[in-house]
C-alpha cells in the first residue's frame, strides 16, 4: 500500500509517494530535482528534503513521515521576487 501527496509547482504538480517505507518524488516532464535527501531518521520520524526547479521557479520541500504514512509537508516556492510558503498536514 502507498501513501501519496501532491505538491503544486509552476505549471503542474509533483507527487510525493511513500511506498514500502521508502519516499520518492514523481516529477512532471518540465521539472528537475537539484537536490534530494530521503530516509533521514530524526527521532521517531523520517525526514526528506528536496529542491526542485521548474523553468525559473524553485521549490524547497521538507517532508516528515513514518514508514507507513506522510505526516507533514512544508514547501516554499520562489518565483522571481514572489515567495509562496505553505504547509500540508495529512
Amino acid at each position: 500500500m502507498s501513501h501519496k501527496c501532491e505538491i503544486p509547482l509552476e505549471d503542474d504538480s509533483a507527487e510525493l509517494i511513500l511506498e514500502k517505507g521508502r519516499l520518492r518524488i514523481d516529477l512532471p516532464i518540465n521539472a528537475e530535482m537539484i537536490y534530494g535527501e530521503y530516509d533521514r531518521l530524526e527521532g521517531p520520524l523520517y525526514v526528506g528534503y528536496a529542491i526542485l526547479q521548474v523553468k525559473n521557479s524553485f521549490t524547497f520541500l521538507k517532508v516528515v513521515y513514518k514508514k507507513d504514512r506522510i505526516m507533514d509537508v512544508w514547501y516554499t516556492c520562489l518565483k522571481g521576487y514572489e515567495v509562496v510558503e505553505s504547509m500540508i498536514s495529512l
